[in-house]
């Protein structure tokens, strides 16, 4: 063996470890895990029930791209639904005025797909929404917006807003509304899952929200809001126009032990 051939295996053996860890950054699943605020915010408004999550994830082996999230919810009396992301919040600065207050400028875009780095946290705020909900909202507009144009056409846009509201249809879209208003007293299981891209099995996370009367009644004050919303998107009176202001209830959240 020349010295020649000697200094090429001495040559390979440095990089061998390079290369063994090129290869298993290739092919490592990655790690998540997934830790959020201890306050959550609920909703529950036009857009029917909410959930904003603002969560710190991280990956391990290698970074992930996060696909799709569900988070499904069970009451402790075993009534279980499912939500879907809809929004990503960011962050974009934050603003001291003269008195030293701070406040956040936020960025909110369509949940799409999430990057999640193996070098730094990702921080979010995700926003969550029943798939249930959507559809049906999606029908009741369709039809409200038809007999309102007809109705309009007809009779002027006051009488015909009038007539609307104090109709059997718009009684059942309050009704319906109404139904989708599950929040209960008491403790929840929110099991965050992310599907990552190239990984069959979702990687999954489990934490306790506790509601109170007080967070319950706080939401069902929006049901009142219905009417006066329509009224806001639907007349033409500049008066009965104003902002709907939503009620939001903000339990405490935190991980579930894995003894349970």
């Amino acid at each position: 063996m020349t010295s020649a051939d000697i200094a090429a295996y001495i040559g390979a053996a440095a990089w061998a470890p390079q290369i063994a860890s090129w290869i298993y950054g290739a092919v490592a699943t990655p790690k998540l895990k997934i830790v959020s605020d201890g306050k959550i915010e609920i909703g529950f408004s036009m857009f029917g029930p909410i959930v904003n999550a603002t969560l710190a994830i991280s990956s391990e082996r290698r970074d992930a791209l996060i696909e799709k999230m569900i988070l499904d919810i069970t009451h402790h009396h075993g009534e279980q639904r499912r939500l879907v992301w809809r929004m990503l919040n960011e962050a974009q600065q934050q603003i001291r005025d003269a008195q030293g207050n701070i406040s956040s400028q936020f960025k909110n875009n369509p949940a799409v797909a999430l990057k999640v780095s193996t070098l730094s946290l990702t921080e979010k705020t995700v926003g969550f929404q029943d798939q249930d909900f959507e559809r049906a909202r999606y029908e009741a507009e369709a039809r409200i917006s038809e007999q309102f144009q007809h109705l309009e056409s007809q009779q002027g846009n006051a009488k015909a807003l009038d007539q609307l509201l104090g109709s059997m249809e718009f009684a059942q879209v309050q009704r319906n509304f109404e139904n989708f208003m599950y929040w209960r007293a008491g403790e929840y299981d929110f099991a965050f899952s992310a599907q990552l891209a190239g990984v069959k099995r979702p990687h999954v996370q489990h934490f306790v929200v506790r509601f109170t009367e007080s967070h319950v009644e706080t939401l069902r004050r929006n049901l009142e809001l219905l009417t006066r919303y329509v009224r806001a998107i639907l007349s033409t009176n500049q008066a009965e126009k104003g902002l709907v202001i939503w009620n939001w209830a903000y339990p405490t959240i935190e991980p579930r032990s894995s003894s349970k």
